[in-house]
């Protein structure tokens, strides 16, 4: 039995999506309104401390995810009335190799079979697909607007084949513009009362609570009031906003959405007025100034609200697991419904003098494989290193380091001697594997792909999988 897993999942703690699969190092630098402390643990890695049992216990994200996925898991076992082992999760399409292993070690843990880890907006393109189902060749645009992210694809779709032609996304969505809300809030109770809460965290959750209703409220209604009783102490907060006043607050954050699309645009040669429909989806998308802008964007054509925004991943999503699942009967429209996905951005190696090889070009469909064949720059080299970066740039350091990979096993030899073939490919995830074959003298020997990563060991997951069934 397979269950889908949408953006509802991650989004339910926002914060723990945006550190999932990132080095301390890595993580976003605006934790103001963090209600929980991040601390750094070896290996560069990100530990959450949480009270617990009259004590304090830390957690990786990786748990953290288990644990909404165990719960969530839980709550479709009893609505199903059957035992849930499987599932497809999406994420966001520009989640680089760490954040995707990541996703899926948590579901490891949580008892999951994940049969696969798609985009989130290509989910949203099955389900599109799925409920107008034409022969004729439709260019869409799928703009997934949610609490944490957006991601923007320009896909085709023809009698069931979806194929993704391109993809962008940014680290902008709802909890953002709670945040713009919640600092104006802290200014303005600030001036009124000579208190600064912006480092009380009950005071913070409070109003982030209160500022995501008045949000929502201000995209169906001009103006509200974030109305709280004993924000601070016993000091109650009282503060009427307009939309227009949102919109004001969260302007510089509005204008960044429509980055995306223009770098779609820009890179491929389309035209907007090509463009058949634009599927509007995720909760922030709701918001009226958003649609306004993107309506301006495409001179004027309206944007597609017809599919219900909080499901429509989830239902791609299950399209998915069905295809995938084996042992479902067979389904006609099922069994034509096709999905080629695209890889977010350039691929490739660090050679010499620091410059960047392309392996996969960006836009490059997945699964794929190359083959790649150099030798050794001094004489007996042994356990040389390959660094695979994603991101246009010349210079390997200017872009994304998504892993070290040391090859273990080389047969002593004289530099330029040994013949080192390295395969290196993206699986049907998205996530990037590399194996190696050495040859010396007409001898053939695999070589051991040993990677440096920051991602939970394979020990490490079986340990915490086996705590999380006792418990």
């Amino acid at each position: 039995m397979s269950t889908t897993i949408g953006e509802n999942l991650s989004n339910t703690i926002y914060n723990v999506k945006k550190l999932i699969g990132r080095g301390f190092n890595d993580i976003p630098k605006k934790t103001s309104n963090v209600p929980f402390k991040v601390k750094q643990g070896t290996n560069n890695r990100v530990h959450i401390p949480i009270n617990h049992k009259n004590g304090t216990k830390s957690y990786y994200p990786e748990e953290i995810t288990a644990m909404i996925l165990h719960k969530v898991k839980k709550i479709a076992q009893n609505s199903l009335g059957t035992t849930i082992k499987s599932a497809v999760i999406t994420v966001p399409s520009h989640f680089h190799n760490s954040e995707r292993q990541a996703i899926k070690d948590s579901g490891v843990i949580a008892g999951l079979n994940i049969l696969r880890i798609i985009s989130e907006p290509t989910a949203v393109a099955i389900s599109y697909g799925l409920y107008r189902n034409k022969p004729q060749e439709r260019k869409i645009i799928i703009f997934d607007l949610g609490a944490s992210n957006l991601n923007v694809s320009l896909c085709v779709i023809e009698d069931g084949i979806v194929e993704v032609l391109a993809t962008e996304g940014i680290d902008i969505g709802g909890d953002d513009f709670d945040n713009m809300l919640i600092e104006h809030c802290v200014q303005d109770f600030l001036q009124k009362t000579g208190i600064n809460i912006h480092t009380n965290i009950t005071s913070i959750i409070k109003l982030d609570v209160e500022c995501e209703r008045a949000k929502k409220v201000l995209s169906i209604s001009h103006q509200t009031t974030i109305k709280i009783d004993n924000l601070y102490e016993t000091k109650d907060y009282n503060c009427p906003i307009t939309r227009e006043k949102f919109e004001e607050l969260c302007l510089p954050l509005f204008k960044q959405v429509l980055l995306p699309l223009e770098s779609i645009f820009n890179e491929l040669d389309i035209s907007k007025l090509e463009i058949h429909d634009i599927v509007l989806v995720g909760g922030s998308s709701r918001i009226p100034k958003i649609r306004e802008m993107i309506r301006d964007f495409f001179n004027g054509k309206e944007p597609n609200c017809t599919l219900d925004p909080e499901e429509v991943v989830v239902t791609g999503a299950a399209v998915q697991a069905a295809i995938l699942n084996t042992l479902e009967p067979y389904n006609e429209i099922l069994e034509r419904c096709l999905v080629v996905d695209i890889i977010p951005r350039t691929i490739g190696m660090e050679i010499a003098d620091g410059i960047m090889r392309k392996i996969f070009p960006k836009f490059t469909n997945f699964p794929c494989k190359k083959e790649l064949s150099f030798t050794t720059y001094s004489d007996s080299a042994v356990n040389p290193r390959i660094l695979i970066y994603e991101g246009e740039e010349l210079m390997a350091k200017d872009n994304k380091l998504l892993g070290k990979y040391e090859l273990r096993g080389f047969i002593p030899a004289p530099r330029g001697i040994p013949e080192i073939i390295v395969t290196i490919g993206v699986d049907c995830d998205g996530i990037v594997y590399l194996s190696g074959i050495n040859k010396v003298g007409g001898y053939m020997k695999p070589i051991i792909v040993k990677e440096e990563k920051e991602n939970l060991l394979q020990e490490e997951i079986e340990r915490m999988a086996k705590d999380f069934e006792n418990n």
